[in-house]
């Protein structure tokens, strides 16, 4: 059913936060950066399927919250909605929708699952049919007796006329057309209907509900041209209006992730009254009225206006809009999927981060009201998490390996677990974890030693020899790294900082740098080499450094002996050629021999059995996460993959971490 996306790499800069994960540093090569390795002789086939994964319960198993098919363990849930009777929502992650025809207050097993056949499987597009296949869907809205729902990956709206009764039961028919790309946000009311075209930059209206999927919107919305990736929607179909944006642009403010609010719904497109922006993850706002007539805005606090919000001069808080009630003695943990709406006098919110749902039984009169009721959760804790209560589950792994022991980082979790042997079965638990307070993005493990690089606070440890008991205290730490070094990284020998375009190496062969003050060799990268692009992470196999630019979509090649020796002239690129095409590249690493590229954007890993071919701008001996060379669609899947972005390989094991959108970590065992 998905068609390829049309994504051009300027929006999906903005749309993957890159800055802070993907173009920053991921993980080190898993070799131990010896030119002595001895090449690896097993392959890698097109097509081939994971062996087992990690931070998972098992390929096409979502698991369960409390008893086996019970539906309720959700995978970073985000839209939901009602029509005072029926509760829907969309389990993102496990690629399905969810139907209770009660509204439950608790942990009520769902009634109906759409996308899949069951409470169990999660595949992307399981299904024969094409009208009742999911591809990460983010939003639902029930109006006039009909479902809605953003099948995002699939680029459509899918419209059920009456509220399903079966499971998997397909849509009555799709709203399709070029101005629908990756939609996120939907809402509807009454007779009108709004969908966030979040790529396309705009939100379309519709006056009366569609019935066919061919009736064009009356209202293309663009905030006079300020909306860049436009994402929930919050309105009550006459007065205010909502529309969250994570790029927006507005001449003269500076426009982080907020939202757009009109006061008097817009007939045409004219800027938004205000743009308001909440502080850390729940900067997305969403809205709905009680029965009362008063509206609740929800960010990391829940407020209460009894009349229409006004804003203060220059006030960009919802704090300067004078709320009535501020909710604020629960964190609303909602990162960038919360959402919320009102059943009675109940209120129910997404807590997209902690995969959970939780509610008031009954609206809040003070400030220190608290929840006082779940639903994917046994606990109505802000921090607890029900998947990683059940599943352990990790956010954006980033793995190193030995072929003995396998380590994954975790910027999210603030973490790094160790695995003091290969887990020979899907998702084998750590054997011991350390936790940071700073944010490990990057591991290295070379020469018996293990460094970890905290990106955004500018520190890097390192361990010598590699930890074998969560007490263990680094060897080495630095501290004061200035806040544009994208990686650091190191092979047995030497250790290497890449800062906006300029590669610093250290030789660490007989002892570490006291400082990262002066290093025993520095290059500027050429503008002739990097296109004016910026390279993001730097992997050495003791002989050669591979430096990944993600924004001009290649891959650079070093010879290191020409660099300590100054010689800041490239061997070469991979990609970024007729042949063999990148979509913001993640990883590349050379490990045994062969060469790896986490194709992200095109949710692929390319393989190359050499340096000498993928040089040579030959087409890769193996493309991972796709069916052939012109797959390019994320697929949620064990022949599938979702943004790879960082690699580890041990002469037999590929490991490859997804990032942000979904969170597996899988291994390929190399075929003899």
């Amino acid at each position: 059913m998905k068609t390829s996306h049309r994504l051009s790499s300027l929006f999906l800069l903005s749309l993957l936060c890159l800055p802070t994960a993907l173009l920053s540093g991921c993980s080190q090569n898993s070799q131990d950066g010896s030119a002595t390795v001895a090449a690896s002789t097993v392959t890698f086939a097109t097509g081939q399927t994971a062996t087992r994964l990690l931070y998972e319960a098992d390929f096409n198993d979502a698991s369960y919250l409390n008893v086996p098919q019970d539906g309720l363990l959700f995978n970073h849930q985000k839209g939901i909605d009602s029509d005072g009777t029926n509760l829907v929502v969309a389990d993102t992650r496990n690629n399905r929708v969810l139907i209770w025809h009660t509204a439950p207050t608790g942990n009520t097993p769902p009634n109906v699952v759409l996308g899949q056949p069951d409470f169990v499987q999660t595949d992307t597009n399981n299904a024969s049919d094409p009208m009742a296949q999911l591809s990460w869907p983010i939003d639902v809205a029930v109006a006039g007796g009909m479902l809605f729902v953003s099948d995002t990956e699939n680029d459509r709206i899918l419209v059920w006329n009456s509220i399903p009764t079966t499971n998997q039961q397909p849509a009555d028919f799709s709203i399709e057309s070029p101005d629908i790309v990756w939609p996120w946000g939907i809402w509807a009311e009454g007779t009108k209907l709004m969908v966030a075209s979040t790529l396309a930059g705009k939100v379309l209206l519709w006056n009366t509900l569609p019935t066919t999927g061919q009736e064009p919107p009356d209202l293309v919305l663009t905030s006079g041209g300020e909306m860049g990736t436009p994402r929930n929607i919050s309105s009550d179909g006459s007065g205010y209006l909502m529309v969250a944006d994570h790029n927006p642009t507005r001449p003269g403010q500076n426009m982080d992730a907020g939202t757009f609010y009109w006061s008097t719904f817009p007939t045409t497109d004219v800027s938004a009254d205000g743009y308001l922006q909440e502080p850390a993850s729940s900067f997305w706002m969403v809205g709905a009225p009680d029965s009362m007539g008063r509206l609740w805005w929800l960010a990391q606090i829940l407020y209460r206006f009894d009349t229409t919000p006004i804003v203060s001069s220059g006030g960009v808080l919802p704090g300067d809009y004078n709320p009535d009630l501020a909710v604020d003695q629960y964190y609303f943990n909602g990162g960038d999927g919360n959402d919320m709406v009102m059943i009675g006098n109940r209120i129910y919110i997404s807590l997209t981060n902690q995969n959970k749902i939780v509610g008031f039984s009954s609206l809040p009169t003070t400030s220190a009201d608290l929840p006082d009721f779940v639903i994917g959760s046994n606990s109505l804790g802000e921090n607890e998490s029900s998947l990683q209560t059940r599943l352990d589950f990790l956010t954006n792994p980033v793995p190193v390996t030995d072929g003995q022991r396998l380590i994954v980082a975790s910027d999210f979790d603030r973490e790094i677990r160790f695995y003091d042997t290969l887990p020979t079965s899907n998702n084998a638990p750590s054997d011991f974890r350390m936790s940071f307070a700073g944010q490990p993005s990057s591991l290295s493990l070379a020469g018996g030693a293990l460094l970890a690089f905290e990106r955004t606070e500018g520190n890097v440890r390192i361990w010598d020899p590699v930890p074998t008991a969560a007490t263990d205290l680094p060897t080495r730490t630095y501290t004061g790294l200035v806040p544009t070094t994208d990686d650091v990284a190191m092979d047995a020998t030497h250790l290497f900082v890449l800062e906006n375009n300029t590669l610093s190496v250290w030789n660490t062969a007989s002892s570490y740098p006291a400082a990262l003050a002066t290093p025993d060799a520095q290059i500027s990268l050429l503008d002739t080499d990097t296109l004016m692009g910026t390279a993001k992470t730097v992997r050495s196999d003791g002989t050669h450094l591979l430096l990944s630019v993600p924004d001009r979509h290649f891959v650079l090649v070093y010879d290191l002996a020409t660099v300590l020796q100054g010689g800041n002239t490239a061997m070469g690129r991979i990609g970024g050629n007729p042949t063999v095409q990148f979509n913001l590249p993640g990883e590349a690493i050379l490990s045994h021999g062969k060469v790896f590229v986490a194709d992200t954007a095109f949710h692929r890993v390319q393989v190359w059995d050499s340096l000498d071919d993928a040089l040579a701008g030959l087409a890769p001996a193996a493309i991972l996460g796709q069916a052939d060379a012109n797959g390019k669609d994320p697929k949620k899947a064990r022949d599938g993959l979702f943004q790879p972005t960082h690699l580890a390989f041990d002469g037999t094991n590929l490991w490859v971490g997804e990032f942000k959108f979904s969170g597996r970590l899988l291994e390929y065992v190399g075929i003899p």
